[in-house]
């Protein structure tokens, strides 16, 4: 590893792309990227190999916020937020077009921050709101003056009033209803499933009433009642964690998995305008993006993705009606 033999020229270079954030030791760990990786990874959160180099870098984050005012990058980038397997990463796809528009998907820094943020005692919370606003001023430095989206992970969405402290002024919210978050958790099988039990727990940390809600989510019925119920949990406690700070966007952006699903290109083009991605050109193009799954190289099949939610709603009905009505009838009220 090695430490910067002057700072600010290195934290104005984008091709420096900040990684991670050790919260514990105060250290930030960057790695030399090119424009290609940035825009064609389909996470950047080490997954898979994201230095062109493979040397690294170490910053002290108190070094970094105090020369941080001379590399007069100040802005904060628009932010694609988003609830769990609603189809962000496919808008993520379509918005990212080489050279224009470079949407950064999932950057594992912010999820530091998150970590961070839910580690931390509520009435010491805002003490991230530096280093968040650092972290998205170097995310949106521009390779080659494209346009800079970020869609972070669903897991730094307990920030969502650290975000706005932070400066970010223009978003758009991609959301799912609770029947497609349902499906979509059984379609992922038992991996899928733990996050969103995850997901519950860690939301539980800035939302009082999750805890009593999880108690009574897990209380009685089988493993898989339980699971669903808690998934429900999950897509609740983001909705209203969303609704709470919405009024404080200058623009905000409400769309849905169906919206997505049922006319991508155009709703691709509302997402750009309202995230103020000029470059973005909504073309033929886009079409590209629909023809592969957003998480992997198979080709994508919408006739056996319909047939498959079926299958599981035709062999898990009862259990996802049950989640539905608890999550309607006794979730919902104590949420709203």
């Amino acid at each position: 590893m090695h430490s910067p033999a002057n700072l600010s020229t290195f934290l104005a270079d984008w091709r420096n792309f900040p990684h991670r954030l050790d919260f514990r030791s105060g250290r930030l760990l960057y790695l030399r990227v090119d424009a290609r990786t940035l825009e064609s990874s389909a996470f950047l959160d080490g997954r898979t190999a994201l230095s062109v180099t493979g040397e690294e870098y170490v910053v002290e984050l108190e070094d970094a916020l105090g020369c941080w005012s001379d590399t007069g990058c100040h802005q904060r980038p628009p932010l694609i937020l988003h609830t769990a397997f609603c189809g962000s990463t496919l808008l993520a796809r379509m918005l990212t077009q080489p050279g224009r528009v470079v949407c950064l998907r999932e950057p594992q820094i912010l999820a530091d921050i998150a970590a961070w943020h839910a580690a931390l005692p509520v009435e010491r919370r805002k003490q991230t709101v530096p280093a968040l606003r650092f972290a998205l001023a170097q995310l949106g430095r521009s390779p080659g003056g494209a346009a800079i989206a970020i869609k972070p992970t669903n897991w730094i969405n307990p920030m969502f009033p650290e975000m706005v402290d932070a400066g970010v002024e223009r978003a758009v919210w991609l959301t799912s209803d609770l029947r497609t978050l349902l499906i979509a958790a059984l379609r992922g099988g038992n991996d899928r499933i733990a996050y969103l039990s995850r997901y519950a727990v860690h939301a539980a940390r800035s939302q009082s009433p999750l805890d009593s809600l999880i108690r009574q989510a897990t209380v009685t019925g089988s493993s898989l009642e339980k699971a669903l119920r808690l998934s429900a949990l999950s897509l609740l406690a983001q909705q209203s964690s969303f609704a709470e700070i919405a009024p404080r966007f200058d623009e905000a952006l409400h769309i849905n998995f169906s919206a997505l699903i049922g006319d991508p290109q155009a709703t691709a083009a509302r997402a750009a305008a309202a995230l103020g991605l000029e470059g973005f050109a909504g073309d033929a193009s886009l079409s590209a993006s629909l023809q592969t799954h957003a998480k992997a190289d198979a080709a994508f099949d919408g006739a056996r993705e319909v047939a498959v939610n079926e299958d599981l709603f035709r062999r898990y009905g009862a259990e996802i009606l049950g989640a539905e009505r608890w999550a309607t009838k006794v979730a919902a009220p104590q949420l709203a």
